[in-house]
């Protein structure tokens, strides 16, 4: 655990004790009703009968694998059911640990569950659950019917996936605004192959710099430096909870591993820059939490850098300039933009957000904001 999630841990628990301390157990139901289920607490009594009056089992697809999908399938489950989960990916991933496993803090396996087990566990209540690994790309309401693929892209081959009841939770996507080159040249941390991705990328990073800083052709020093600063220069995109987290990961990893593995002139040199866009990181947490998090990360020689925003992404480099807000005029825009400036880095990791996956745009359509303004 990084000292940064051990301070919010820390500071979270203190708040909790104190706050049950506080108050009795009718006080307590009302602040676990507004955000759980009873039945979290008070298993539902088991229901009588089948599913239909004639005998069928209730068809339910759950799309995703993830924390709605597998609640979801832990609520459904039950007899005279048959439950689907269909998902590209064939684990359930838990995502606060992936920062950790991407410096080697925890491994991949400790992070990711085979969804096949968990289904397991689920069939001991259900009369049948399967996993079906696709990827759904369009439902059909009127015939109660999911469009799945197998494989890479729309060209897998398709499957159909009639049900009774749908539920879809197939979870977010990063969103890279529409900015040049993120997605062609930025990492990101969002699934477990991400994590091994960065983690790969900060490995070879180091292992060239340290070849170069210590068998580098001394004639030409200036340029070999060059290179290793931009190889040990790490940007994280985004101050909210993921890009904070890895920046402390990111810190305590240069303290210890690499400065043991490494050297101190290569922990020394590695630059770890945190950059986002609004006045000041974890926008929507308390303002004092905040100003924590970030006076622990500069004590731990994390650069923050707020007010900032990425205007464009390249092999090897990226475009800083500062951020406007949307009611800047065109003239105050104008000048951010003069003030841009393109620093050499070794990687780039884009935490700054999450956007609709490509089914639940498919499926919102019909219901367009602007279409709904003018029905009304």
């Amino acid at each position: 655990m990084s000292g940064l999630r051990h301070i919010l841990a820390k500071q979270r628990g203190a708040a909790a004790g104190a706050a049950l301390a506080a108050i009795g157990f009718g006080t307590w139901a009302s602040i676990v009703t507004a955000n759980d289920d009873w039945d979290d607490y008070f298993p539902p009594a088991p229901p009588v009968g089948g599913a239909f009056d004639n005998g069928q089992k209730e068809k339910i697809v759950i799309l995703g694998s993830g924390w709605a999908g597998l609640n979801a399938l832990r609520k459904c489950a039950g007899p005279d059911k048959d439950v689907v989960i269909v998902s590209p990916r064939p684990h359930f991933l838990y995502t606060p640990l992936l920062a950790g496993s991407a410096v080697g803090t925890v491994t991949l396996r400790s992070a990711c569950e085979p969804i096949r087990s968990i289904i397991a566990g689920a069939a001991g209540r259900a009369s049948s659950a399967t996993f079906v690994r696709a990827d759904a790309r369009d439902v059909d309401v009127a015939n109660k019917r999911v469009r799945a693929t197998t494989g890479a892209g729309e060209d897998g081959l398709e499957l159909w996936l009639s049900y009774d009841k749908l539920v879809v939770a197939v979870g977010a996507a990063p969103n890279t605004f529409g900015i040049p080159g993120v997605k062609e040249h930025g990492l990101f941390l969002k699934e477990a192959e991400d994590s091994a991705r960065l983690h790969a990328r900060l490995l070879n990073n180091l292992e060239r710099a340290a070849g170069l800083l210590r068998h580098g052709n001394s004639t030409q020093r200036n340029k070999y430096d060059d290179e290793i600063t931009r190889l040990l220069k790490i940007v994280v995109v985004g101050g909210g909870p993921t890009g904070v987290e890895l920046s402390a990961e990111l810190a305590d990893f240069r303290a210890n591993d690499v400065r043991r593995l490494f050297g101190e002139e290569v922990a020394d040199r590695l630059k770890i820059v945190l950059v986002e866009a609004l006045p000041r990181i974890l926008g929507p947490f308390d303002r004092e939490l905040a100003r924590v998090a970030e006076d622990h990360l500069t004590s731990r020689g994390v650069e923050v850098r707020t007010g900032t925003a990425v205007t464009g992404v390249k092999a090897g480099s990226a475009t800083f300039q500062p951020s406007t807000p949307r009611s800047a005029t065109p003239e105050e825009k104008e000048v951010a933009q003069s003030m841009a400036e393109s620093e050499e880095i070794g990687c780039l990791v884009w935490a700054a957000g999450i956007g609709a996956r490509p089914l639940v745009k498919k499926l919102a359509s019909p219901w367009d904001r602007t279409t709904c303004v003018a029905s009304q």
